[in-house]
């Protein structure tokens, strides 16, 4: 933030102890924090080890309860893959329980098809990166209905 970015993201992948996360809110603003839950084949990735074997449900629950409000909920295994988004049932879920949360997905993207399903799911916004790379989604496909 002292260099100039107006966001920070902090992950469940990083974040070594959970309980320092009200310390980033406090620094840099709840407002400048995305929390990203990582995931591998659904499965919560923490570095802390008191959320090993945990639902990511109740990591977000704890997270929005600390005032955040943005949230990323990446699947680190489908990244690239092009298979669709893996997570979006879990962002249903999310959406039903906090509607208000700003909630970003990705991972899995290979068509114009995903982009609807992501609109469908609820979400805020959609990571995409290799399907642009490769060229199987264009400027055009992010026109939505």
């Amino acid at each position: 933030m002292e260099a100039g970015g107006s966001k920070v993201i902090v992950s469940s992948e990083s974040l070594a102890d959970m309980d320092q996360l009200p310390t980033y809110l406090h620094r840099c603003g709840a407002e400048s924090v995305i929390f990203s839950v990582d995931l591998k084949n659904g499965c919560l990735i923490a570095a802390d080890s008191k959320w090993t074997n945990r639902s990511p449900l109740d990591l977000i629950g704890q997270v929005v309860e600390q005032e955040v409000a943005q949230l990323v909920v990446l699947d680190l295994a489908a990244v690239g893959t092009g298979i669709g988004i893996p997570t979006l049932a879990l962002c249903r879920e999310i959406k039903r329980r906090w509607p208000d949360l700003n909630l970003i997905s990705g991972g899995g993207v290979h068509s114009s098809a995903c982009i609807r399903d992501a609109a469908n799911a609820g979400l805020d916004g959609l990571l995409v990166a290799s399907a642009l790379h490769d060229g199987r989604l264009n400027v055009q496909d992010f026109e939505i209905d």
